[in-house]
C-alpha cells in the first residue's frame, strides 16, 4: 500500500503504485498516475492528466500540471507524460501543453534542479541537465545529453541539441546545434563541447569528424546552405556509411537542415 502522509490530499481517482510515498501536505488530482518507486516531497501539487512513470523523484513544492501560462488558451487539453528516473528539485513547475492533442514530455533520466520552469508542450529527451534557474518556452525541444546552465532562457519553439552545453545566463533565441557550446545574450556557437563529448564515451575519430563538421559551418565564412552541401558531399561522403562516425554527421546535418528558426551563429561574426 503506498506509504501516504496524513496531511495529504490525494483523489480516491488517481492511480498509484504500491510503494509510492507522498510527503505532507501534497495535493494529487484525479486524473494523476504515478508509478513503482516514485517519492513525492512536501507540499508539491501534481493536477491534471498526468501520467508518471517509475522511480521518479519530486521534492519539496513541486507543481506540475498546471494550465499554460499562454492568454490565448481558454480550455486547454492537459497531458503530460514523465518518464522513469527523473529528479525534480525544489519548486521546479512542468506545465499541461496548450492545444488538444499535445503533450509536455519529460523522457528518462533528467535532473531538473530547483526552480527550472519547463513551459507548455516543452519535449525533454533523455539524461538532460537543467541547472538552477533555467527557464524554457513554449514548445522547446531538448535531445538526449544536452546540459543547460543555471539561469538560462530558452526562447520558445527552439531546439537544443544533443550532446550540447548552454552556459549559464545564455539567452537563446536560435537552435544549437549538436555537439557544439553556446553562450552569449543572444547565444553564439563558442566552439564543439570536448569534455562533454570526452566524458560521454566519443572515441577521437568521432571527436576529429565533429570538430571537422564545426570548422565546415562556422569557421569558413560561408553561408548555412553552402556549409550544408559541404558536410554531404565532401565530409559526410568521406566516412564509411556503416560508421558512427557516418551517424554522428548524418545527424548533425539533419539537424540543421530541420531547423526553423536558424541556429545559433559563430561567436565571432
Amino acid at each position: 500500500m503506498a506509504k501516504i502522509h496524513a496531511t495529504a490530499l490525494v483523489d480516491k481517482k488517481a492511480l498509484l503504485a504500491d510503494d509510492v510515498e507522498i510527503g505532507a501536505f501534497s495535493i494529487i488530482g484525479p486524473d494523476v498516475t504515478i508509478g513503482a518507486g516514485c517519492k513525492i516531497g512536501n507540499y508539491v501539487e501534481i493536477k491534471g492528466k498526468v501520467d508518471i512513470g517509475e522511480n521518479n523523484e519530486f521534492y519539496h513544492s513541486c507543481f506540475i500540471g498546471e494550465k499554460p501560462q499562454d492568454l490565448t488558451v481558454t480550455n486547454p487539453k492537459p497531458f503530460i507524460k514523465i518518464g522513469n528516473s527523473n529528479i525534480f528539485r525544489e519548486f521546479s513547475t512542468v506545465h499541461m501543453p496548450s492545444k488538444e492533442g499535445n503533450a509536455t514530455e519529460v523522457g528518462n533520466n533528467n535532473f531538473i534542479m530547483g526552480t527550472v520552469h519547463l513551459g507548455h508542450d516543452v519535449k525533454l529527451e533523455n539524461n538532460v541537465i537543467l541547472v538552477q534557474g533555467c527557464v524554457l518556452g513554449g514548445y522547446v525541444h531538448v535531445e538526449n545529453y544536452a546540459y543547460i546552465g543555471g539561469l538560462a532562457a530558452i526562447h520558445q519553439f527552439c531546439r537544443i541539441g544533443a550532446y550540447s552545453i548552454v552556459g549559464g545566463s545564455t539567452k537563446v533565441v536560435k537552435d544549437i546545434p549538436p555537439y557544439i557550446m553556446a553562450d552569449g545574450s543572444p547565444n553564439t556557437a563558442i566552439g564543439i563541447n570536448r569534455i562533454g563529448l570526452q566524458r560521454k564515451g566519443f572515441s577521437q575519430s568521432e571527436t576529429t569528424a565533429i570538430r571537422k563538421a564545426y570548422k565546415i559551418l562556422y569557421r569558413k565564412g560561408i553561408s548555412v546552405p553552402t556549409a550544408l552541401e559541404m558536410l554531404k558531399n565532401d565530409l559526410l561522403i568521406s566516412l564509411d556509411s556503416n560508421s558512427i562516425e557516418y551517424q554522428r554527421i548524418d545527424y548533425f546535418i539533419n539537424f540543421i537542415q530541420s531547423s526553423e528558426r536558424g541556429i545559433a551563429p559563430h561567436a565571432l561574426r
